[in-house]
């Protein structure tokens, strides 16, 4: 028997069975893997293509199990007690909290497939919370749809002093760096990293740093007890570096301020629609004029007073990128990059770079 504080056991096996897939053909993957040394347990998930493992120190019994993912978050959730106790045996595992008693069928542990630790002893280093934020900044424009593989996920480029994430959809491209450092020596690979690895990342880790295992054919990710491993995306990724503008090529620019921006792309975003997405965007010296229309909805049309010493200029661009891109900014100012009506648009916010190509405005 073991016994756990409710709320950190629950916590961590709901972290864990994030990595298990609903979609599975596999029955063994609809489990999570509970493994008891006496002084640590170790709790694992895969969907075969994306494996996680967590430790926690608890002092217990030598013991394992196989847990079914969806039927031990159902007990957990339901439970409101402050402590819980789980016994294995014999196929079998019973669950007691206060007055409430489960028994829960198990498969043999011995059938799950091997999930390997994290070993490496070279490693890049990054802040924990810089990568969750840069994850969250580039997710969005990965396209896992697309029959080109390598955009459904995120290029990692880690370097010694810094480390940058892209992802694009060949329609917009994300473009982010940060400070990181290495232990040991490493060699360059970049890496496309599967979108639904990278989520696991995102939400997983909370450690103050976070190490990075780059191989050939897979990556690991360790930050304090959880280490998340991965495949890597086959494939070719756009070289992103000649997809953002020089700063030569921008004819003008103009300062704005996010949280303004964003308010007047979702007014015009209610008039549109899924075939009709376009937003114009229309630059004078003295406003940005954001107006939008669709035949059966109605049309929009919302401004804001702008300092801008370029040309008129009116560009459409995607509504529901625009918005997307909003939402992760800060209250600092973005600085909009323009070289013509029919060309890209440069977003830029310190390390934070995005790129959205226009629509026809026929």
């Amino acid at each position: 028997m073991i016994e756990f504080d409710l709320k950190a056991f629950a916590d961590s096996f709901a972290t864990v069975a994030a990595c298990v897939s609903a979609r599975t053909t596999k029955d063994i993957l609809k489990n999570v893997l509970f493994i008891s040394d006496g002084s640590q347990i170790t709790l694992t998930a895969s969907d075969g293509e994306v494996h996680m493992r967590m430790q926690v120190d608890v002092a217990a019994e030598k013991c394992q199990s196989l847990i079914p993912a969806a039927r031990m978050l159902s007990v957990l959730r339901e439970l409101n007690v402050e402590a819980v106790e789980l016994t294995p045996s014999d196929g079998k595992l019973h669950i007691k909290s206060g007055s409430a008693t489960f028994d829960l069928q198990t498969a043999d542990p011995k059938e799950f497939p091997p999930v390997p630790a994290f070993k490496a002893s070279s490693y890049f280093k990054l802040d924990s919370v810089s990568l969750r934020k840069m994850i969250r900044q580039t997710i969005f424009a990965c396209d896992e749809a697309s029959a080109r593989y390598a955009l459904g996920g995120i290029q990692i480029e880690c370097g010694p002093h810094r480390t940058t994430l892209a992802a694009t959809d060949s329609r917009r491209l994300c473009v982010v760096s940060a400070m990181s450092g290495v232990e040991g020596h490493v060699e360059t690979i970049i890496p496309v990293i599967p979108k639904r690895a990278m989520q696991l990342v995102e939400k997983s880790i909370h450690d103050t740093e976070c190490h990075i295992s780059i191989q050939t054919n897979d990556v690991a990710f360790r930050s304090g007890p959880v280490t998340i491993l991965s495949q890597v995306i086959q494939g070719r990724f756009p070289d992103y570096r000649k997809v953002v503008p020089t700063q030569d090529s921008l004819r003008s620019r103009v300062q704005l301020i996010p949280k303004h921006v964003a308010s007047l792309v979702r007014q015009a975003n209610i008039a549109t629609n899924e075939e009709s997405r376009g937003v114009d965007l229309k630059f004078t010296k003295t406003e940005l004029v954001v107006s939008s229309g669709a035949a059966e909805i109605g049309q929009a049309k919302v401004r804001m007073p702008i300092s801008y010493d370029g040309p008129e200029l009116t560009i459409t661009l995607d509504g529901r990128y625009l918005g997307e891109y909003l939402k992760g900014l800060d209250e600092t100012s973005i600085e909009v990059g323009l070289i013509a009506a029919d060309d890209r648009v440069l977003f830029s916010q310190g390390d934070y770079l995005h790129v959205i190509m226009p629509l026809s405005r026929e």
